[in-house]
């Protein structure tokens, strides 16, 4: 196949359709940086299928659309086109020409074509698969991908030479049946879900079913006994309404016979009522009578006990007011006769007033000389008169104060005892609300103290429910354990019955090996393993853990024919008779037995019966267990790779030294893990019912724990709850005795305050009195002055007025005797008045008692009368009342002779009222009997039709039962079975057939599944056996050729390949190491970076030399290389163009120098690439 031409259009700076011829040999494409060469490689590397913009130097995929220039618009579609010469068939279709087109619009649209026809992008990744080309492919080779070889990790430097072994198509597919693995075990992980949801389902609906048939059975039989009872009912029901019909014509009789006595004895009666009820009237009105003189009794006794409480409150009044009025009249006298006295007094002294005035206007003619002593004789004397004033004035304040004093201490004494009284009831109510106080304490500390034990107790109490709670979530927890354990265990008894793990051929034998003579049963079925060797047992047998043991070759022979004859499937037989053992030698066990990391040899590991030894022998006896993949390693080492090992962990270390080994996401260890995982399901169902039984004696326990603390926390909360109720009554009294308290505390500060006030008023009092007293002796020391002063100036007046001392002495004598006169007379005209006041008061006192006086005698009277009417009204009511009560006795004894006759009628009457009634009833009853008969009869009748659509005609005829209790007892036995089934799904019958039939469906799939992941497995590891021996193969011959062809390309020294795990060719990386001359033989990662580059070109040469390509790319894949390596690199180019097809971009000229054509690429205008072609020296520009 070669390269013929490609044609661009839009693609990036090819803004225009370029195309692009090539030729055999090695076509060079040339350039300024810049000028779009790469651009050329990117449109292959796009075309062949490249999906990543950014290897592609773009952000999305739609920047390869060519964006615009100063000169042009951008442009919506990019277009290339790659021509093949596919006359050799060299890609698998049909045509000697193969035309790839990749299109991409702006909006993002794609399309792919192969010979302008529409494909998938997969399609074109598919065309190109182990071909060598393709966009990860060796036809594509950059500076960057030689920097890569040389900067990659072994392990990424494996994927070369995968390519050269064509390896991809079968990661590939191994990926895809990975893929189809896992699918396969989520659907049968799905499928068993399902399986297990319907058996919990199915299993219920098959108990339902048995119950539905039984209970259709059961009601077939009730039926035919409920139609026999109703037929028997029916017949009895007729017999019984006849015999009712004779009943009813007798009770008839007897109701029309008692009718005529009752009537005979109701007409004697309303005679007596008529009488008696005469009688009652007259009763009422005699007693009616008396209850009106009774009355009038008690009235006139009460008027009576009035009157003569009047009339003792009237003479006591009466006595008081006389004694009152005496008393009185006694004082108006000594009044009066004072009064007169008085009046005598003030004219003798008015006379003696005139007479010493007289004589005083006599004397004064004749007393001038003396007037200046005379005159401050008056002043003295004026000054004495009004000290007297002031002196009787004070003796007057003297006196009220004295009598105010007395007033005030006897109030103020009345006060204090009432201090005293009050400050003991506040004493008392104080120490009634201390001990209240102290009982609220009491109660206070045994409230806290209940409560503390309450708060005890409800912790106790939620630790109970907690350890209550927890039991219950433990079991719980225990009980889904034991559930998905026994759902689990019943799907592996099932599937193990029923070998649903076994490929087609070997389970359809063991399924009817009953039928086989000579089959003993499978490998797995035989050999016991102890959980530790399981997977490993597991691993070592694989599918071999399926094979038959039979007993000879005949019944091999026979289970062959059974399956060929049925077309089954294969399977393998071990006949006892013909199998031979496999064991190691003795050396090869002395070899190893004291190697670390052993185990031992997997047929000893087993458990089997002793006639099946030489077959398990032959499947184990050289397979050797190990712990790990490193003991296992140099086991296999020792024994040069000569037996099987298995590690515990499933890793294989095969004959001839392949390794096989990893994991899957859920362990499989096969029908042999069936059986082991049957039987710890088994023992952990035992284990967990056990640990279940404890949890409910445990949870038991703790519920009666959490019952009694229960218990006891209502018993705490009843008797704080009295507490509380007591504290708060006796709060109560105490907030009744503060509110005393605090009224009384106000009392005492009342009478307190007032006897503060009394005191003060009587200090005040006190005072006064002392003023006064103090002013009194004052008045009474200047009257002794004025005294002495007056007689001083009478001496004087005497001493200077000799002559007229007479006169004057007359004269002064009438002047005092004139003043006390007159004060005399004023002082008596003062207390006539107070005489003649009292008189008038005493006066109108005497008359108001005399008016009341007279008044009382005159009620007196009056009361004495109506005393004596009341009496005579008395005497009269009280000889009615007698004459009425003998009235009343006589008709109450006549009433009771008629009561009694009224008595032995209604009882008569009653008695055959009673058998009146007692008939009636009887009929009603034996009506109510014969409706009820006939209701039974005719709910019979249309339950009868109803239930059975049969007439009693066609029942009785077709009745063969006579003993309706034999009927009823099995009826009743009957209905207590239906009973006892309860609620029956007659549906259940049909749902249990459909559910039944979906389940071995399912089943069946679950088998098939089971068997395509088999199938899957054994694929995938022919896949690893294939993709190991064409990478050793691939490898191995790269190798040759790198080492070949290195002294060519270096001129001298050596280089090889080396797997960095030869064990593993699955994974195993690749390291390169080299000698260049004059050099030492080390890794490529310590050579210079030109002889990096040279090395890994060297590498690509080797790899092209052992699977060439069409045609391939090299993009400045010699930039790193000196002069020198130059040339030879371009020599050694030209040794392979002869089988493939070079396109070489490059900027080197001794590259150039050996290329057949030569491209260049410019940018004659902005931004768009133009290509034109260079051969013998000529430019000739292409155009299209």
């Amino acid at each position: 196949m070669k390269l013929k031409s490609l044609t661009i259009s839009g693609f990036k700076s090819f803004a225009d359709k370029t195309k692009i011829d090539f030729f055999e040999g090695i076509t060079g494409i040339v350039g300024p940086n810049g000028s779009g060469k790469s651009n050329i490689i990117e449109a292959l590397q796009w075309v062949l299928g490249e999906q990543s913009a950014k290897n592609l130097r773009g952000g999305k995929m739609n920047d390869v659309i060519f964006a615009g220039s100063q000169t042009r618009s951008p442009l919506n579609r990019a277009e290339v086109e790659l021509v093949l010469d596919n006359s050799d068939r060299f890609l698998a279709i049909a045509t000697d020409e193969v035309a790839i087109t990749r299109r991409i619009y702006r909006n993002g649209d794609s399309e792919y074509l192969i010979n302008h026809n529409r494909v998938r992008l997969r399609d074109i990744s598919d065309l190109f698969i182990d071909t060598g080309l393709g966009k990860e492919s060796f036809s594509i080779i950059s500076q960057g991908k030689v920097e890569a070889i040389f900067n990659s990790k072994p392990l990424d430097r494996r994927m070369y030479i995968e390519e050269v072994a064509g390896v991809l198509k079968y990661k590939k597919e191994k990926q895809q049946a990975e893929n189809k693995l896992v699918d396969t075990t989520a659907h049968l992980e799905r499928l068993n879900d399902i399986v297990i949801e319907l058996r919990r389902r199915r299993d219920p609906l098959e108990e339902q079913a048995s119950i539905a048939r039984d209970y259709l059975e059961q009601k077939r039989k009730f039926d035919y006994y409920k139609k026999s009872h109703l037929v028997l009912q029916i017949q009895a029901g007729m017999q019984r309404s006849q015999n009712i019909d004779h009943e009813l014509t007798l009770c008839e009789q007897a109701v029309i016979k008692y009718a005529g006595q009752v009537e005979k004895l109701s007409n004697l009666l309303a005679t007596t009522k008529e009488k008696q009820e005469r009688l009652d009237e007259q009763i009422d009105q005699v007693q009616h009578q008396v209850q009106v003189y009774a009355t009038q009794r008690e009235y006139f006794a009460g008027q009576t006990q009035v009157i003569d409480q009047q009339a003792h409150y009237t003479a006591v009044r009466q006595e008081e007011l006389a004694q009152q009025i005496s008393a009185n009249q006694a004082t108006l006298v000594e009044t009066k006769e004072h009064a007169q006295e008085l009046d005598q007094q003030i004219i003798q002294w008015q006379k003696q007033l005139i007479a010493a005035e007289n004589s005083k206007q006599e004397i004064a003619n004749g007393v001038a000389e003396q007037d200046n002593v005379v005159a401050e004789l008056k002043q003295q004397q004026a000054q004495q008169v009004k000290l007297l004033q002031q002196q009787a004035q004070l003796q007057s304040e003297k006196k009220y104060l004295t009598q105010e004093q007395t007033d005030s201490v006897q109030q103020h004494t009345k006060d204090r005892d009432e201090q005293v009284a009050v400050i003991g009831q506040l004493e008392s109510l104080q120490h009634e609300a201390q001990l209240a106080t102290h009982k609220i304490e009491e109660l206070e500390t045994a409230i806290a103290a209940g409560r503390e034990q309450l708060e005890q107790l409800e912790t106790v109490y939620q630790k109970q429910k907690l350890r209550v709670q927890n039991t219950t979530d433990q079991w719980q927890k225990g009980n889904q354990v034991l559930q998905r354990a026994q759902t689990h265990y019943d799907t592996l008894v099932n599937i193990n019955a029923k070998y649903s793990g076994y490929y087609q051929g070997a389970r359809e034998v063991l399924r009817n090996k009953n039928q086989l003579a000579g089959i003993i049963g499978s490998v797995a079925e035989t050999i016991e393993v102890s959980q530790q060797y399981l997977t490993a047992i597991s691993t070592a047998l694989g599918s071999q853990a399926q094979n038959i043991i039979v007993t000879d070759e005949q019944a091999a022979q026979r289970g062959i024919n059974y399956l060929r004859s049925k077309r089954l499937g294969r399977a393998t037989f071990l006949p006892r008779t013909t199998v031979q053992p496999y064991q190691l030698s003795i050396s090869q066990k002395q070899q190893i037995a004291q190697m670390p990391g052993l185990v031992g040899i997997a047929s000893e590991l087993v458990g089997y019966p002793k006639q099946d030894a030489n077959i398990i022998q032959r499947l184990l006896g050289t397979t050797i267990i190990a712990t790990t993949m490193e003991a296992a390693t140099a086991i296999a080492q020792r024994l040069h790779y000569s037996r099987k090992i298995v590690t515990l962990a499933g890793d294989v270390i095969s004959t001839g030294g392949s390794f096989t080994g990893g994991a899957y996401r859920k362990e499989n260890n096969g029908v042999l893990g069936q059986s082991q995982e049957i039987t710890a399901l088994s023992q952990q169902i035992k284990d967990m019912q056990a640990k279940l039984a404890v949890i409910v004696q445990q949870k038991t326990e703790a519920q009666k724990q959490c019952q009694d603390v229960a218990t006891q926390v209502t018993k705490v909360q009843t008797d704080l709850q009295e507490l509380q109720q007591d504290e708060q009554e006796k709060r109560g009294q105490y907030a009744i005795l503060a509110a005393k308290i605090v009224q009384i505390q106000e009392e005492v500060a009342r009478v307190r305050a007032r006897n503060a006030t009394a005191d003060d008023k009587e200090r005040k009092i006190a005072t006064q009195l002392g003023t006064i007293v103090k002013k009194l002796r004052q008045v009474e020391q200047a009257l002794v002055v004025n005294e002495q002063a007056q007689k001083r100036l009478e001496k004087q007046i005497t001493a200077h007025q000799v002559n007229k001392q007479a006169t004057q002495v007359q004269k002064q004598q009438l002047n005092e005797k004139i003043v006390a006169l007159t004060e005399r007379i004023q002082a008596l005209k003062v207390q006539q008045k107070e005489v003649v006041n009292q008189q008038e008061r005493l006066q109108t006192v005497v008359v108001s008692d005399q008016a009341a006086l007279k008044k009382i005698r005159a009620q007196k009277n009056v009361s004495s009368q109506q005393a004596q009417e009341l009496k005579q009204k008395q005497i009269a009511t009280e000889e009615n009342y007698q004459q009425l009560q003998q009235k009343l006795k006589k008709l109450q004894a006549q009433r009771q002779n008629w009561r009694q006759k009224r008595d032995e009628n209604e009882r008569d009457y009653q008695q055959a009222s009673e058998r009146l009634n007692g008939a009636k009833l009887n009929r009603k009853d034996i009506d109510s009997q014969k409706q009820r008969t006939e209701e039974k009869l005719d709910t019979a009748l249309q339950e009868l039709q109803a239930k059975f659509s049969i007439s009693y005609e066609q029942a009785a005829r077709d009745n063969q039962e006579d003993n309706l209790e034999e009927v009823e007892r099995q009826l009743r036995m009957l209905h207590r079975g239906l009973a006892e089934l309860g609620t029956v799904n007659v549906h259940a019958i049909e749902e249990f057939k459909e559910v039944d039939k979906r389940y071995q469906f399912l089943l069946e799939q679950q088998d098939d599944l089971l068997a395509a992941k088999a199938q899957l497995e054994n694929t995938m590891a022919e896949m690893d056996d294939e993709v190991t021996t064409r990478f050793a193969d691939a490898f191995a011959a790269v190798q040759a050729k790198f080492t070949a062809i290195f002294p060519q390309i270096f001129g001298g020294g050596r280089a090889e390949l080396i797997l960095t795990d030869p064990e593993d060719m699955l994974h195993t990386g690749i390291d390169i190491m080299a000698q260049p001359p004059g050099k030492k033989f080390r890794q490529l990662s310590l050579l210079s970076g030109g002889e990096r580059a040279l090395v890994a070109i060297t590498l690509l040469f080797a790899i092209l030399q052992v699977k060439p390509v069409p045609f391939a790319i090299l993009d400045e894949a010699e930039a790193a290389l000196d002069d020198a390596n130059i040339e030879r690199y371009s020599r050694y180019l030209q040794k392979l163009d002869k089988d493939t097809q070079f396109i070489v971009i490059t900027h080197r000229k001794g590259t150039m120098l050996q290329a057949n054509v030569l491209y260049g690429v410019t940018m004659q205008e902005s931004g768009v690439s133009q290509v034109v072609s260079l051969a013998l020296g000529s430019l000739i520009p292409k155009a299209d």
